[in-house]
This record gives C-alpha cells, structure tokens and sequence, in this order.
C-alpha cells in the first residue's frame, strides 16, 4: 500500500519538476492554473494537500499522466 505522506511528497517533487523544466516561476504557474503563488508554494513543500481540482489542472496544463503528475508511475 502506497503511503499517503509518500504520495503527497513525490506529487511536490513533480509539481516543483514539471514547473522549473518548464521554465516558469512559482507567480506564472500559479496564474496559469488559477491559484495564487502561495500555494504553489506550499504544494511544493508539502504543507498543503492539493484538491482534485487542481491535480486534474496540472496534468491538463502540463500534459501529462496523472499517475506520473501524483507521483504514482516513475518514468
């Protein structure tokens, strides 16, 4: 069984990834996906767990498996 602390840490270490390959700051990601700076921020640190709504945002936005974006299928 998936632990849920190691779920919510690798989807922060992707969120962070996807955002910095990417090329983009904290503020313009945060933009883009409707959210503020903060919580991309806090998403990245692990002090706050996203929503569904969001989680379906940034695979949508950055075009990628959800299961890879959750930190669920290592590539």
């Amino acid at each position: 069984m998936v632990e849920y602390l190691d779920v919510q840490k690798r989807f922060a270490e992707r969120l962070k990834y996807l955002r910095t390959n990417a090329k983009l700051t904290q503020e313009q990601l945060a933009e883009k996906l409707g959210v503020s700076r903060g919580s991309i921020s806090f998403y990245e640190k692990c002090d706050r767990v996203p929503d569904i709504v969001f989680l379906e945002r940034v695979a949508m936005f950055f075009v990628c498996l959800k299961l890879f974006c959750w930190g669920m299928l290592i590539i």
